[in-house]
């Protein structure tokens, strides 16, 4: 028997709505973990691509506003408005 999405995670997903680019190209979240996010694009990428990721917090506290990093695309659904990307995280630093 397989797991469902929701058995897989191992850290809480959060539904937050940031601005988010993928390898320079304008996306938006709609979940996110300390371990990946789920986002929408207009663009399409393959199971397993490596993508840079940049997130954009509202200011935090101390200045640090983004975090930088990278991930791999875990799944890849159709979306009404686009393509829903699962990624996970590989790398991410707060800049």
């Amino acid at each position: 028997m397989e797991a469902s999405h929701d058995e897989r995670r191992g850290a809480p997903r959060y539904e937050l709505d940031l601005v988010v680019t993928l390898d320079g190209h304008p996306a938006e979240t709609l979940n996110l973990s300390s371990t990946g996010l789920y986002v929408l694009s207009s663009r399409a990428y393959p199971k397993g691509a490596k993508v840079a990721v940049e997130i954009l917090f509202p200011a935090l506290p101390g200045g640090r506003d983004r975090v930088t990093g990278s991930g791999r695309v875990t799944r890849v659904e159709s979306e009404p408005d686009g393509m829903g990307l699962g990624i996970r995280l590989q790398s991410r630093t707060f800049a």
